[in-house]
């Protein structure tokens, strides 16, 4: 509350006064237990009310602040999704068809260098920069192409050897 003069108007506190930090409510609702910390909020309501500052209509309280790192999606992070996606699912395919004998290379781990790369690149911001950043996301693009190649060979191969199985029907070889 202390940065957000719309939280203080709200709450009726005026500018000048002092407010405590999210920290301390946090530590306070921690070491008091929860069922202190909505007795307190439920009295803090009775008060409000008894003085007729407000009529409630609903109400939400808050007192706990978790940080949590957002993630974003960007073009090399999804192409990086899409490797591990489709490596996965490869291996998926040839487990449950033992005939397959194409594969789809796990590059994970290259993407992730170039994810990596892309994060350093990027704190420098400089003119230059920009230019490799391209470059980074060009070829994790490249690695996501090859394996989208790859495992399109894969699944080809897999329909190939269902539809040769003995015992397949045509409606379980349409599904495939």
């Amino acid at each position: 509350m202390s940065d957000s003069l719309h939280l203080r108007r709200f709450c009726q506190v005026p500018p000048t006064d002092p407010v405590p930090d999210e920290s301390t409510v946090r530590k306070l609702t921690r070491r008091l237990g929860p069922q202190v910390a909505d007795e307190i909020i439920r009295e803090v309501i009775g008060k409000a009310m008894r003085e007729r500052r407000f009529r409630p209509r609903a109400l939400r309280s808050d007192s706990t602040v978790a940080e949590a790192d957002i993630r974003y999606p960007t073009d090399a992070g999804l192409a990086a999704d899409a490797v591990r996606v489709l490596a996965r699912t490869a291996r998926r395919v040839r487990a449950a068809v033992p005939t397959v004998t194409r594969r789809v290379q796990d590059r994970s781990r290259a993407v992730g260098k170039r994810l990596r790369a892309l994060g350093r690149t990027l704190r420098r911001r400089t003119g230059d920069a920009k230019a490799q950043v391209r470059r980074l996301t060009l070829e994790t693009a490249d690695q996501a192409r090859t394996s989208l190649r790859e495992a399109r060979r894969v699944l080809a191969q897999a329909r190939r050897s269902r539809a040769r199985a003995p015992g397949v029907s045509r409606a379980g070889r349409a599904r495939c």
